[in-house]
């Protein structure tokens, strides 16, 4: 019972019930109105005709009142009061009634608003319409439905005035007759003219069912899903094959579930990549000191072997947690910006001079080729940037090569180019660099001391700075990052590529 009731608050019957409405409002009025026009157009037209023939009919009795011939007038009464449904009755100058066709009223004085004006107000003719409830017929039931509801029907009272041979106002005649024939025609045809709209309603009820269901069916179906997607099924779809508002709608549900579906899969991958990436130093923590502990002599050159490798495992565990924390503040808006001028030279040559012990270890030289450029950034997030990007570039380049940090100017971007002569990284694995714990050699990188987040963090920080962040490598010979800071101020995006 409470879902049936529920039915009829959907938008579907809401359609329904409104054309409906509208369908029978705009009918209703069209056939009242419709109806009283040719109501009226009748009535109107019978009235002024029988008005015409009073007139006539009082006319020709002057000469039958000059002579005094009562017994004439009175057959012309009843003859005419046969004829046309009706009934004639003569009165005096003071509305004494002097001729009845039914002879019922003769010698009392009737008191008549059309008789009064023709009489008394100066009028030749007129007319009025009476209306007369007729009593009930009947008993019981029937007796009580006529007392709420009474048969009505309606008279029409038409007045002319009499004069004598000298031209003198003699009295009036007044015909009564019913024009509820004509009423009763006209209800008949509304009567008719509404089972025809009845019928018409229902036939647009059904049509406009059909619309509201071709509308709302994919509102249905998406609400369907949407509740499935509340469940944890990201991987849903709805169909769309049109152009209108409703398809629209469902290309950008869509989207958005698409984009619900990768970051699901990409939360899954994070976790798990996460999980894997403190899980490591746990477990070989867990294993170095569980050597320690099973030893019966512990020797102290092992001992301190083995604590060096557990603070190595610490600070490597420490850095991936740090690097974690800093990639939830990038995703939920905390890591803010501190902008002002910097001179970007100076970062580079900075991060060079840092750097430089760190490649000396390995044979490689850092050459630097620095424009004075300056930049609207903050300078320990660029310098980030900045010291994450070299770093790489001297942990991934074997041997006695070269790292080549080079700054210049490019459409209002400062343009800092760092390039290595490393083992580059194969073209397959270029458009996944940035994602988070991807890996191009995951034993390589482990061994190198890498989270997986840091490529990550310098795509975040430079999307924050509204730049922008390009590589170009082939394997075997070398990498090359490219990285863009606008010079001036502008709206930072803090979309992620």
């Amino acid at each position: 019972m409470r879902s049936n009731s529920k039915a009829f608050y959907t938008l579907r019957w809401r359609m329904v019930a409104s054309y409906l409405l509208i369908t029978v409002v705009g009918f209703a009025v069209v056939l009242f109105s419709i109806s009283a026009v040719v109501e009226n157009y009748l009535v109107n037209t019978r009235v002024s005709e029988q008005q015409q023939n009073v007139d006539s009919f009082a006319w020709s009795l002057t000469p039958y009142i000059a002579e005094g011939e009562i017994a004439a007038i009175y057959n012309l009464a009843v003859d005419y009061s046969q004829k046309r449904s009706g009934r004639v009755v003569l009165v005096d100058h003071n509305g004494v009634v002097q001729v009845d066709a039914l002879s019922s009223l003769n010698g009392y004085a009737l008191d008549h608003d059309e008789l009064n004006r023709v009489l008394w107000g100066g009028e030749t003719s007129a007319h009025g319409f009476h209306k007369r409830v007729e009593a009930a017929q009947s008993s019981g039931f029937s007796a009580f439905w006529q007392s709420v509801f009474p048969k009505v029907t309606w008279d029409v009272y038409y007045v002319s005035a009499v004069t004598d041979a000298s031209g003198e106002l003699f009295g009036a005649v007044l015909f009564s007759t019913s024009i509820q024939d004509l009423k009763d025609s006209v209800a008949s045809i509304r009567a008719q003219t509404l089972i025809v709209l009845i019928a018409v309603g229902i036939a647009i009820m059904f049509a406009a069912s059909v619309l509201a269901n071709s509308v709302t069916r994919p509102i249905t179906d998406l609400t369907k899903v949407i509740r499935r997607m509340g469940r944890g099924e990201f991987n849903l779809r709805v169909k769309v094959s049109g152009r209108s508002e409703v398809d629209e709608l469902g290309r950008t549900f869509n989207d958005m579930s698409e984009r619900l579906e990768n970051i699901e899969r990409f939360r899954s991958e994070f976790v798990s990549n996460a999980s894997h990436e403190i899980k490591t130093p746990l477990a070989t923590m867990k294993i170095l000191i569980e050597s320690l502990l099973y030893q019966e002599k512990l020797d102290e050159a092992i001992t301190r072997d083995f604590l060096g490798d557990v603070n190595k495992e610490i600070d490597r565990l420490n850095l991936v947690i740090s690097d974690l924390l800093r990639m939830v503040q990038y995703d939920q808006g905390e890591e803010t910006l501190k902008p002002e001028e910097v001179a970007v030279d100076e970062l580079c040559r900075e991060a060079a001079k840092r750097l430089a012990p760190l490649a000396a270890q390995k044979g490689i030289a850092i050459e630097t080729s620095l424009e004075p450029v300056t930049a609207w950034a903050d300078p320990v997030k660029l310098e980030q940037v900045l010291f994450n990007i070299v770093d790489n570039a001297i942990k991934y380049t074997d041997g006695k090569g070269t790292v080549t940090v080079a700054l210049g100017r490019e459409n209002g971007f400062a343009k800092i180019t760092i390039s290595d002569q490393g083992i580059g990284i194969p073209a397959k694995d270029l458009p996944h660099i940035f994602e988070r714990f991807y890996r191009v050699d995951k034993a390589r990188s482990r061994a190198t001391g890498g989270t997986g987040l840091g490529l990550s963090i310098v795509e975040k920080i430079v999307n924050l700075h509204g730049g922008k962040i390009e590589v170009d490598s082939v394997e075997g010979q070398g990498t090359t990052f490219v990285v863009y800071i606008p010079q001036k101020p502008q709206k930072p995006d803090r979309s992620t590529a």
